[in-house]
């Protein structure tokens, strides 16, 4: 299955030599300082960077890159945050154990989401696919997915989709429904529930791409639509109840 390959690209990648703070080793910068860093220019074009990898600062470390900003991999551990307003960032990003990921500008290649994190994308392109794995939460209101391979959830995580006239095979999609009932099985191995999910996200992004669930789903793994209409009428009855308890 293509997700045990990115597992397992994912370890080699992390195992790669011992942990040296801020320093370089085999092309790999490992920066645990727990302070914030702007990224506005090409120091890491040529390499890996791995925030907080083995040592959990509370807050951990954070950083943020820009327009001008170039990074050849990012992978983010232990509280770490990432915040995506420009840039580039080539083969992608991983987020693991706690660690958050805010996508509002720039190019990432990928994203891989591992235990207990989270990633909100609200703009920019993503280039690769976007893969949730273990516990954690991808939550999607944005951005360009005209290069995007698809859209995996495994494990124990949920994806959530959040827009309007999302449809599975052009059956439409109503509020909180969940693609694995409208996929077939498929995948490298038929171990999958696999279909293409069509809509428009919520910055008026179109969604055009595969997606992949478990066929046997023990953990719960998900990927869940919230059309808009829907959020909005939620909004409304939340303000409309509100109003009446005033008075």
């Amino acid at each position: 299955m293509r997700w045990r390959i990115v597992i397992l690209m994912l370890g080699v990648l992390l195992y790669a030599g011992g942990l040296v703070q801020s320093a370089v080793a085999h092309d790999y910068v490992y920066i645990d300082d727990g302070g914030n860093h702007l990224i506005e220019d090409a120091m890491y074009q040529n390499s890996s960077v791995i925030l907080d990898y083995h040592i959990a600062n509370n807050p951990g470390t954070h950083f943020q890159i820009v327009n001008g900003g170039n990074i050849l991999y990012l992978g983010a551990c232990n509280n770490s945050t990432v915040t995506v307003n420009g840039g580039l960032i080539n083969y992608g990003v991983s987020v693991d154990n706690n660690s958050k990921l805010e996508v509002n500008g720039g190019t990432i290649g990928a994203i891989w989401a591992y235990d207990y994190s989270s990633v909100a994308v609200n703009g920019g392109a993503i280039n690769g696919w976007i893969a949730a794995s273990g516990n954690s939460i991808v939550e999607i209101r944005g951005g360009e997915f005209a290069n995007l391979s698809d859209l995996m959830a495994y494990g124990s995580a949920t994806i959530y989709l959040y827009g309007s006239s999302f449809s599975v095979g052009g059956v439409e999609l109503n509020y909180g429904d969940s693609l694995r009932d409208y996929g077939v099985v498929g995948g490298a191995n038929f171990n999958d529930l696999t279909g293409i999910i069509t809509g428009t996200l919520l910055d008026g992004s179109l969604l055009n791409d595969e997606f992949f669930v478990p066929l046997n789903n023990p953990g719960g793994a998900d990927i869940i639509v919230i059309p808009e209409p829907a959020t909005s009428t939620l909004l409304l009855t939340a303000g409309v109840l509100l109003l009446r308890r005033k008075r």
